[in-house]
């Protein structure tokens, strides 16, 4: 016991001094605790900071990028634009001299910049050269003798493509990229005829200039390459190809005939530390204080990031929800509507003729309308259903909502967009669809509804796509070609022959819309199949092409025509026949447009048939311009009351117009009543209606 008492009391003193020693040390501990803590923190930090410096840079490098390459595919496409119209204009007029091609240029031309020059090459050499001054040396130029220029022309020829060369050293001097299209002409047998090429040459460096990509004082590197359309594996024609070396940033610029592609990189190099970083460190190690701020910012941290997601899922104009949080949102309801049973409904919504906003009234105006149109669309679907799709589309989620209901609220939302949108007299075309009925997964249900909207759009606009209809006609084979395969929906071509047309009569823009207008709701009175329909409505649209070839001074005379002259507008329902024989999409409704100007009783033109001989398409089209016509001015006369020109149709019933159609219309006006799109004119398309028709 002596022994074991002593033992006893040093192990006590022992503990006790050991218990002292800790808690002594235990500031030190807390505070080496702290200051590894801090240091481990802060390195931490110094990560993030480096990695949120590199996203932060190469986002604003992509967002640079991004502006730059859509002003670039801009400029590039107003300049391209041209030369489609000037190829459309030579198939109708295939004899043009030079003065005919010197007078159309100018006025295709316009105040557009950075036009070396429009060419026409009949067989291939050069011939036609606007302006003459200063490109004398490329008249008279063999494109497929020219070893530098053989391959191209050929590929363009052989392939029936648009092809962009370039930039090329010119001969006249200079640095510009050619735009070639071949021009082929319909012969009467059905075959066709190689007439030549319809050629542009765009000036590179204003190009350039309107792209934003000659500014100086930027602190980001542009380098392109492609040359020829070539994209990434083309060579190098504009900046300092090294930059290639340093992971840039790319997006490709779209051609007609292949690409380029945009590069850009910070001038000097991607910053790899900041100031923040070096001040982190320094805190760090000075105080343990930065425990408190390390853990002020741990905990404020998810309070950014949510901040950050929230931004990046709303649309900065608009103040919907984006593109991105509309498939977030999509897959979470399709995944509770598959394991629930419960119908969802989607709707496309498109702005109508939106780049006729922009174009014509800028693009302040445009932000306009979609920041009045966000509004409508959350009113009438609901906190949280709407969403900016991209550009000026928009979407719409209904989940709970089968697709009856559905099509009730896109049909709401037209006549609401159409009344409360823009004093201008905005429009939607709207694509329903909904699972699971008529789409089993996320995939399929965004694509009915997108077809269905184009669909509403290739059928003359405002108005409601019906997914599930379309696919029934699809199963009857009765779904139209252009809703099938959005591809070749509204081909180029078509688009430039319409713009051509506007370029030379400003009126028929507001005229085809009300004749597509009348001739789609008399086609749907008189019960005629969707293809029927289809082609009812792509011929309105398309049937006074021919005046392209109609002069100036028998168009937009301001008095009567003598007979001479009406021998010359006569002309212009066969010129259809010339460009339009060429195009095969377009070979359905051709007959349409020759004959629109035949007469019931066979006293019309041009082969004056009669009866069921003239294509139903034909028939509705005569009542629908010779209406229209009638009840807007002319600059050779003032416009009649609606009411005489019913009577005008009943007077004519029977000789001039297909009495059922007749009967068919004055039910829909009495239905409906006079005014096409069911509002009221615009003041555009009041002022509307400057050229003679028959």
């Amino acid at each position: 016991m002596d022994i074991v008492l002593p033992k006893l009391a040093r192990l006590n003193e022992w503990r006790k001094t050991f218990a002292s020693r800790r808690h002594a040390a235990a500031p030190y501990l807390a505070a080496l605790l702290a200051i590894a803590v801090a240091l481990v923190t802060v390195a931490f930090i110094d990560h993030l900071l480096r990695e949120d410096l590199k996203q932060e840079t190469r986002s604003n490098v992509l967002n640079e990028v991004t502006a730059r390459r859509v002003s670039l595919e801009q400029a590039l496409n107003q300049r391209l634009f041209l030369v489609r119209g000037l190829a459309a204009y030579v198939s109708s007029r295939p004899e043009i001299n030079d003065a005919e091609f010197q007078a159309f240029a100018e006025d295709l031309e316009g105040e557009q910049t950075g036009i070396r020059s429009l060419q026409l090459a009949p067989d291939s050499v050069v011939t036609y050269v606007y302006p003459v001054e200063g490109n004398e040396e490329a008249i008279g130029h063999d494109l497929l003798g020219d070893p530098a220029r053989r391959d191209a022309v050929q590929s363009a020829i052989d392939n029936r493509e648009f092809v962009i060369a370039g930039p090329l050293e010119l001969k006249q001097g200079g640095v510009a990229l050619i735009g070639r299209t071949p021009v082929f002409l319909a012969l009467p047998d059905g075959s066709e005829q190689y007439w030549g090429l319809a050629i542009i040459l765009i000036d590179f460096d204003p190009l350039l200039l309107q792209a934003g990509l000659l500014d100086e004082s930027r602190d980001i590197e542009y380098v392109i390459r492609g040359k020829d359309g070539m994209g990434a594996s083309g060579e190098v024609f504009f900046g300092d190809e090294s930059a290639l070396d340093t992971d840039p940033v790319t997006s490709a610029v779209s051609l007609p005939n292949g690409s380029w592609e945009l590069a850009a990189a910070p001038v000097g190099g991607w910053p790899s530390a900041s100031a923040a970083s070096s001040w982190a460190w320094i805190i760090g190690m000075i105080s343990a204080l930065l425990v408190g701020a390390v853990t002020f910012y741990l905990v404020s941290t998810p309070a950014r990031l949510r901040k950050a997601r929230s931004e990046a899922t709303t649309d900065a104009l608009t103040g919907l929800s984006n593109h991105r949080a509309f498939h977030d949102r999509i897959k979470e309801e399709m995944s509770r509507a598959q394991e629930s049973g419960h119908p969802v409904g989607l709707i496309m919504v498109d702005i109508d003729d939106f780049k006729r906003v922009n174009d014509s009234r800028g693009h302040q105006a445009g932000d306009s309308v979609l920041r009045q149109l966000a509004p409508v669309l959350t009113a009438v679907a609901g906190q949280g259903n709407a969403y900016r799709y991209g550009g000026d589309e928009f979407a719409i989620l209904l989940p709970g909502t089968d697709h009856e209901k559905t099509l009730g609220f896109a049909e709401r939302l037209r006549r609401t967009v159409q009344g409360q949108v823009d004093s201008e007299g905005i429009r939607v075309s709207l694509g329903v669809a909904s699972s699971p009925d008529w789409a089993a997964t996320m995939d399929e249900l965004i694509y009915g509804a997108d077809v269905a909207m184009y669909w509403a759009k290739s059928e003359g606009k405002n108005r409601v796509g019906d997914w599930a209809k379309l696919v029934q006609r699809r199963k009857d084979g009765a779904l139209p070609w252009y809703a099938a395969d959005r591809a070749v929906y509204a081909p180029d071509v078509v688009n430039a022959l319409g713009a051509a047309l506007s370029a030379k009569d400003p009126s028929t823009s507001a005229h085809t819309e009300r004749c597509s207008w009348w001739a789609g709701k008399l086609a749907d009175e008189l019960g005629l199949g969707e293809q029927d329909q289809s082609i009812v409505r792509l011929a309105s649209l398309l049937h006074d092409v021919g005046k392209l070839a109609v002069p100036d001074e028998v168009l937009f005379k301001p008095g009567p025509l003598n007979e001479d002259e009406w021998v010359q507008m006569r002309k212009h329902s066969t010129a259809a026949l010339n460009i339009f024989g060429q195009i095969r999409t377009l070979t359905v409704v051709t007959p349409s447009v020759i004959h629109h100007h035949e007469h019931f009783d066979g006293s019309g033109y041009p082969d004056g048939l009669a009866g069921e001989e003239i294509p139903i398409a034909s028939r509705i089209l005569l009542v629908t311009d010779a209406f229209d016509a009638m009840t807007n001015d002319r600059p050779y006369r003032k416009a009649m009351p609606v009411k005489a020109a019913i009577e005008e149709l009943e007077r004519n019933s029977g000789s001039q117009f297909d009495p059922v159609v007749v009967e068919a219309f004055l039910r829909i006006l009495a239905r409906d009543g006079a005014q096409p799109l069911h509002s009221a004119p615009s003041a555009a398309t009041k002022a509307a209606a400057t050229a003679h028709t028959e």
